[in-house]
């Protein structure tokens, strides 16, 4: 808790001394001479209207900052949904950047990310499915016939576990960082620090690695979400390669982002 009190005054303080540099330049071209400023085609009115965009855009530089960068809020919500609440409190523009707002700011977003979590793992899950990187349950295989799945759902294969090797071929060139910290977010909020090993490659593709133990429980939460599965005997049932044990730690692995 001290961390996160140190890390928030620091940030406040860094935001003040750029209101501050802001609200200067804009008095130093207030102070000019009234005439000068008509000759230089400049209005007071014109100023007023600058300050308070500038203003507004500091605001939001910082508010994005907290919400993209914060680690309390980015290791539990994926780019989307902290996009959803940014944009919630965008629409509120008169919200200061001050050090009592953060933390009223900071728990708004724990109290509204928990409703977000079972959307957020199921995204995931449907960007990171390729076919030739997930494995049919049991009772699919005998219709699976070269890219024809036997179940689907609203036009989307369904019925499956992901493989622990995954290559991504949706071409994240422009933000493949954020897609990992977003598998990375859906990791810890399953209880896992480490995913395992990636690689990036030029074209946007991303080679997953994943650790066996955090595929396993997203495996089984994810098929849980999706009603893939109902009770942990359909998961012995349908998946490979796992056990009563697994079964036992990952069924039903409830988590909640705590005030």
């Amino acid at each position: 808790m001290k961390n996160l009190i140190t890390a928030l005054k620091k940030e406040n303080q860094v935001y003040n001394l750029d209101m501050q540099k802001l609200l200067s330049n804009y008095k130093a071209v207030c102070d000019l001479d009234v005439e000068l400023l008509k000759e230089l085609g400049v209005s007071i009115e014109n100023l007023k209207e600058g300050l308070k965009s500038k203003i507004k855009g500091l605001k939001t530089l910082y508010w994005r900052e907290l919400f993209d960068n914060f680690d309390k809020i980015k290791s539990r919500l994926t780019s989307k949904k902290r996009s959803i609440l940014f944009d919630e409190l965008h629409s509120q523009n008169s919200i200061d950047f001050t050090e009592s707002n953060i933390y009223a700011i900071v728990i708004w977003v724990i109290k509204n990310a928990n409703k977000y979590f079972d959307d957020q793992l199921k995204e995931i899950y449907l960007e990171l499915t390729e076919t030739n990187f997930v494995k049919k349950y049991k009772s699919n295989q005998r219709t699976w016939q070269e890219d024809k799945w036997r179940y689907k759902q609203g036009g989307i294969n369904t019925h499956y576990t992901l493989d622990y090797r995954i290559i991504t071929h949706q071409g994240y060139i422009n933000r493949p960082n954020s897609f990992i910290d977003d598998v990375r977010t859906i990791a810890n909020n399953l209880g896992f620090s480490y995913i395992g090993d990636v690689k990036i490659f030029k074209n946007g593709n991303i080679h997953f690695k994943f650790e066996k133990d955090f595929i396993k429980a997203f495996n089984i939460e994810a098929s849980r979400l999706f009603g893939w599965i109902k009770e942990p005997q359909d998961i012995l049932n349908e998946f490979e390669d796992i056990t009563q044990e697994d079964v036992d730690k990952y069924f039903k692995k409830s988590f909640s982002m705590d005030i």
